[in-house]
């Protein structure tokens, strides 16, 4: 409350003025204070425990240097605490669930650049499971808020330390986790001392302990009880995501429908003198005079780029600015957009036939892998969009375009893409005695177990660098089926570690 006194204005026949009102005035509250009032004033003791409980086990689990187990310890450590902190918050446990899916990946594949992908997604997850609503703005607006609840949470979660066990909790909280620890560390010690199996135990459950990994899991405590904290904090004081200040604004039928109209015949005209080339495939390229197989797949690969972005924007504003209150005007906006899409779908169709003549003609790499996958949520993305102009209302469809988006990595990882890769290459290498062995080097552990197939000099000058890397100890935490695969099939073949890659090309 601000302080504020009211100008006084001249009395009535005399020169002097008197005073009209003093006294406290409310101030205007902020967007913050109007939207965002923290329901508690403070952190229950649930909350305190469960964040630091999952903040604990996240420091000693997770392994930031290598994909591993580790990494879906920690994913469930705090999705399991959100969950048991939202059962009165309506928290959208599956986001959660697909979240946690997604941090099993580190566990399956040993590929580094699908960990960062998977938590990428997860964190997106995190930030859609405590978010109120369905619609697109919610979703973007949900990892916004997220970011912002870590600042709220911190102060919020320091007051209800103080309350965790009575006045003193705070201090009894440290003083046993503290005493916990020592008694670890001093009999753990002690005993490892004693016994050389207990100390291989010992080295392979805990860490090793030296500065730098004693900063690496302090860092990792932090962040995953900001983590916690944040998520508590609102599923305890939800936010909406501020609507926008101006109405929206609809245009005749005529004003759309002719543009768009115009769009749906160019795409129509393309469609029908293409016929030949967009799903003639190879016999296509091999009846036509100077037309290669890169021609002919980067072609289709930027008409998909082209349409997509055109398409997607398309429907996009037309969404916005198309009116719908009669049952005519809802069906052109259905049958013109119908349309549209069915056209683009055709088209994706195409794109994903070319591109798989050019990997079987020049290889499976792992960017065309990747293309052909992002070809593919394209098309679903299409078909939601179809779907939801059949109907009136589709208050689902941002959560599904986000939802398809992380259940096609969440696919991605399942089909294990560098052994997918790996294999593809042997198997061409057998048919043409073609090998990409430059691509093939920079896979790693998940693809040895097909690289071991390959007969002598190939085999080894692709393994020697994979034998060398997965000789390295790991702890349980660091654990990787990925890993465990390559050491296997290494133990069944002869490694020459002198072969060099230039003699196998």
């Amino acid at each position: 409350m601000d302080e504020r006194t009211i100008q006084t204005e001249p009395a009535e026949g005399v020169g002097s003025s008197r005073p009209v009102h003093l006294g406290r005035v409310p101030a205007q509250p902020g967007w913050m204070d109007r939207h965002w009032r923290p329901r508690s004033p403070r952190a229950s003791r649930p909350v305190v425990l469960w964040a630091v409980g999952a903040a604990l086990l996240g420091a000693w689990a997770l392994p930031l240097e290598v994909p591993g187990a580790g990494w879906t310890v920690a994913a469930l450590g705090v999705a399991t605490a959100l969950l048991a902190l939202g059962r009165t918050a309506r928290a959208n446990w599956w986001w959660l669930l697909l979240g946690v899916a997604l941090m099993t990946l580190p566990t399956l594949r040993a590929a580094s650049w699908l960990t960062a992908l998977a938590v990428l997604g997860a964190g997106v997850a995190l930030a859609a499971s405590v978010s109120r609503g369905r619609a697109a703005r919610d979703l973007v607006w949900a990892p916004v808020f997220y970011g912002a609840a870590v600042f709220r949470a911190v102060p919020w979660a320091g007051r209800g330390l103080k309350h965790v066990g009575g006045g003193q909790g705070g201090v009894r909280v440290t003083r046993t986790v503290v005493l916990s620890l020592l008694v670890l560390l001093v009999f753990g010690g002690l005993l490892a001392g004693a016994d050389s199996d207990f100390a291989d135990l010992i080295d392979v459950v805990l860490p090793a302990v030296d500065g730098e990994s004693l900063v690496l899991s302090a860092w990792v405590f932090a962040v995953l009880l900001a983590l916690v904290l944040a998520g508590s904090f609102l599923l305890d004081s939800p936010v909406d995501a501020p609507e926008p200040d101006r109405p929206r604004r609809t245009v005749r039928v005529a004003e759309w429908a002719w543009p768009v109209g115009v769009l749906v015949a160019l795409f129509a005209a393309f469609v029908a003198t293409q016929v030949r080339s967009l799903f003639g495939g190879e016999g296509h390229v091999l009846r036509t005079a100077s037309l290669t197989y890169a021609e002919y797949a980067r072609s289709g690969f930027w008409q998909l780029l082209m349409v997509t972005a055109l398409t997607l924007a398309v429907i996009g504003v037309v969404a916005r600015v198309a009116p719908r209150e009669t049952a005519g005007e809802r069906l052109w906006l259905r049958s013109v957009l119908g349309v549209l899409v069915v056209l683009a779908l055709v088209i994706v169709a195409s794109a994903l036939v070319r591109i798989w003549v050019y990997q079987g003609a020049y290889g499976y790499t792992l960017l065309r892998l990747l293309v052909s996958v992002a070809e593919l949520w394209m098309a679903v993305l299409f078909v939601l969009v179809l779907v939801a102009g059949a109907r009136r209302r589709a208050p689902w469809l941002p959560s599904a375009v986000v939802g398809s988006a992380l259940v096609a990595l969440l696919a991605l990882g399942l089909l294990d893409p560098e052994r997918f890769i790996a294999e593809r290459n042997v198997a061409r290498f057998a048919e043409t005695g073609r090998l990409d062995v430059h691509h093939l080097s920079t896979l790693m552990a998940d693809a040895v177990p097909a690289l071991a197939a390959l007969p002598e000099p190939q085999r080894s000058c692709l393994l020697s660098q994979q034998l060398a890397e997965l000789e390295a100890d790991e702890r349980l935490t660091e654990w990787n089926l990925g890993r465990e695969r390559a050491r296997r099939a290494l133990a069944e073949v002869d490694v020459d570690l002198a072969r060099a890659c230039s003699s196998a090309r």
